[in-house]
C-alpha cells in the first residue's frame, strides 16, 4: 500500500525519460503558427518562435552557414513530419554552423525548432517564391523508418499466438489460468 505514493510519484518522471525526441522538438511551440499563416504574410511575426517539419528538398553550405529548404508538413503528437502529400509550402531553416549534406540529404524528415526571421526571395524553377525563415534553434534529423523499426526493442507480431496455449504442446492452459499451480 505504501508504494502507491511512490509509484504515482515515479510514473511521470519515468514516462518523461523514455523519449530521446528533445522537448523543443516534441512540444509546440507557443503561440502556435501555422506556415500557411505566416506564408500570407511573414512580416509581423518575425521574431516568434516555431517548430516547423517535413521533408528536405535541398541543402546549401555557405561559408559559416547552412541554409536547408524544407517542404513543410504537418507534424504528429511527437514531431515527426507525417508521410503525406499534403504540403503547406516550402520554407528556409538557417543551422548556424556546417551540416555534411550526405547526412542532411534530399528525401530526409527534419524537425526545427527556432525563431521566426524576414522571409528570403528566392526562386522555385523560374517561378519566384518568398520563403520564411527560420534561424535555427535545435534541429532534429529523423531516422529513416527502415532504421526506426530496425532498432526498435520489440516488433508487435499481429500473428502471434503464444505456443503453450495449443493443445498437443500445453494440455493442461486451464490451471494456470485459473490458479492451480499443483497437481498435475
Amino acid at each position: 500500500m505504501r508504494m502507491l505514493p511512490l509509484y504515482a510519484l515515479l510514473t511521470p518522471l519515468l514516462s518523461a525519460c523514455q523519449s530521446s525526441v528533445p522537448l523543443e522538438i516534441r512540444e509546440p511551440a507557443f503561440p502556435p503558427l501555422s506556415a500557411v499563416e505566416v506564408h500570407a504574410n511573414p512580416k509581423p511575426f518575425a521574431g516568434n518562435p516555431i517548430r516547423w517539419g517535413g521533408t528536405i528538398v535541398a541543402i546549401e553550405n555557405k561559408s559559416n552557414d547552412t541554409w536547408i529548404e524544407i517542404l513543410n508538413q504537418e507534424l504528429d503528437e511527437e514531431g515527426r513530419p507525417q508521410r503525406t502529400d499534403l504540403s503547406f509550402g516550402r520554407f528556409l531553416a538557417s543551422a548556424g554552423s556546417f551540416l555534411d549534406p550526405a547526412v542532411y540529404r534530399a528525401g530526409r524528415q527534419l524537425t526545427v525548432y527556432g525563431v521566426l526571421e524576414p522571409p528570403v526571395n528566392r526562386t522555385i524553377g523560374e517561378r519566384p517564391y518568398t520563403y520564411p525563415t527560420v534561424r535555427a534553434q535545435k534541429l532534429y534529423l529523423w531516422p529513416d523508418y527502415r532504421e526506426h523499426w530496425r532498432n526498435r526493442p520489440y516488433r508487435y507480431d499481429p500473428f502471434y499466438y503464444p505456443y503453450y496455449l495449443y493443445y498437443p504442446y500445453y494440455p493442461y492452459w486451464h490451471r494456470f489460468h485459473f490458479g492451480i499451480h499443483h497437481g498435475w
